[in-house]
């Protein structure tokens, strides 16, 4: 497995968030042992950031034969990293309860929420990153079964509605789906696997490169022994250096959406892999918007298994 985007996004994450954190914390209570403790867990953070590096240079130079020591190291690191982040995030919550009972003038309230929001931000990309790393090498080791069995793609789909509620209601976009099955709604998937790791990460980053006021249009139609799913959306699309990168662990292909959301470049590795456990086939094309004013956006295509 490569690992060279865990470390670049995830290094920014961890310095960006610690030094954010300490700064916040000098700021609030210089003479508070409470938050000096909290600084050092911050710099411990950091710390552990750089220590990345270090054996990332060092695991990019090993063979094949030690695959599966590089696994061990990637989960302890990911441990390590996991307990910090945990304590930056109590920190963080901690200082925006007790800001409420500070005496700041208006632009310092200002300035502590905005460093809070952006410790917060942080604190939810590198989760994100730990979970999905975890995730692929759990697939990838054996660790992880994905149990295969009918799973009616209308409830799949309504699941995944219900999930993003809230977002798409905020970004004003309609998320649309029209059945063109017959009779048979169901594939063969895992249910743990297919809608939280397949279809919540597509339609994820639909919503995330999409503009207000647009739509996702998601169709289900048979083909022989497949189930083709066409999700759509009319976003600002990718280009073909990225679309050609867009599913390898070893590269980097995270980019802010359409009001300013970060990604971390995991979801779509993830998507591959789970794709493939399914025995089942993905493809992607689009248009940026750059190129194509009229016409632009991406349109994923996923060929399911169907239940017998």
């Amino acid at each position: 497995m490569k690992i060279k985007p865990i470390i670049s996004v995830l290094e920014l994450g961890l310095i960006i968030c610690s030094i954010s954190l300490a700064l916040l914390l000098i700021w609030l209570a210089p003479e508070s042992n409470e938050y000096r403790v909290a600084i050092i867990l911050a710099l411990i953070t950091m710390t552990l950031s750089i220590t990345i590096v270090y054996y990332h240079k060092k695991l990019k130079k090993k063979d094949d034969d030690q695959i599966s020591h590089d696994h061990f190291l990637i989960q302890i690191l990911c441990h390590d990293i996991a307990n910090p982040l945990n304590n930056i995030q109590l920190a963080n919550y901690l200082i925006e309860e007790q800001s409420e009972t500070l005496a700041l003038s208006d632009k310092q309230k200002a300035d502590l929420l905005y460093l809070i929001n952006q410790i917060e931000k942080g604190s939810v990309i590198i989760d994100s990153i730990i979970k999905n790393v975890r995730k692929i090498e759990s697939l990838e080791n054996g660790k992880m079964k994905l149990t295969l069995m009918r799973l009616n793609i209308e409830d799949e789909i309504t699941k995944s509605r219900e999930a993003f509620a809230e977002i798409l209601k905020n970004k004003d976009i309609k998320l649309n789906f029209n059945c063109n099955l017959s009779h048979q709604s169901f594939f063969m998937g895992d249910p743990n696997g297919f809608g939280p790791n397949i279809l919540n990460n597509i339609i994820s980053n639909a919503i995330k490169f999409s503009h207000k006021g647009s739509s996702i249009d998601i169709t289900a139609t048979e083909e022989e022994n497949e189930i083709h799913l066409e999700i759509r959306d009319h976003g600002i699309g990718m280009s073909k250096d990225m679309l050609n990168q867009l599913f390898l662990e070893g590269e980097q292909t995270t980019r802010q959406g359409t009001q300013g959301e970060k990604g971390t470049g995991f979801g779509m590795p993830l998507v591959k892999t789970c794709v493939n456990y399914h025995n089942a086939k993905i493809s992607v094309e689009s248009n940026v918007i750059d190129l194509f004013p009229k016409e632009h956006g991406t349109t994923f295509h996923l060929y399911l298994k169907k239940a017998s």
